[in-house]
């Protein structure tokens, strides 16, 4: 039995040549995607920045606008990220949407052009369950956890550098 059969690398790599020409063809709104989720979790970061300059700053001193200024700012730097993220799942479910129309052109493509035995060895009901949910099932799989493992992953790595970059000994 070959060894590599059930490992999630080989699951990585069947599902690239699955999906490879989408993939590719949906290559900006993909990087769109991920931009926004790097600048979302950035923008993330500050919130608890502008919390320490409300408590260090602007309560200690009892200044009022300093403390209306910082809440402005956290309140408009997690409505920005809010935005973002919007931003972020319209891009990301359009070319996950757009990668399996794609895939599914090409089912079809290929089913079409199958000689008449096929038709006769496959009942009707097997492949019309393969078609329909077989491939929802790879997409749904795509977009819950290969962009969102992807999206996490992006923001780990954000939150980890503006934490060292932040307080070193902290991070």
């Amino acid at each position: 039995m070959n060894s590599k059969k059930g490992t999630i690398l080989n699951l990585f790599r069947i599902l690239w040549n699955v999906l490879e020409d989408g993939i590719l063809s949906q290559k900006k709104a993909l990087l769109i995607s991920f931009a926004m989720i790097a600048v979302s979790s950035g923008i993330l970061l500050m919130g608890p920045f502008f919390i320490k300059q409300i408590i260090d700053k602007a309560l200690p001193d009892k200044n009022m606008e300093l403390l209306t200024y910082y809440i402005l700012l956290l309140v408009g730097s997690y409505g920005i990220s809010f935005l973002l993220w919007v931003i972020q799942t319209r891009y990301a479910v359009r070319a996950s949407e757009n990668i399996f129309y794609i895939l599914r052109r090409k089912l079809v493509s290929s089913i079409l052009r199958k000689p008449v035995y096929f038709f006769s060895k496959y009942l009707a009901g097997d492949l019309l369950t393969r078609f329909a949910n077989d491939l929802e099932f790879i997409s749904t799989f795509f977009y819950e956890n290969l962009i969102r493992s992807i999206s996490f992953c992006v923001s780990s790595i954000i939150l980890i550098a503006g934490l060292i970059i932040w307080n070193w000994q902290l991070g």
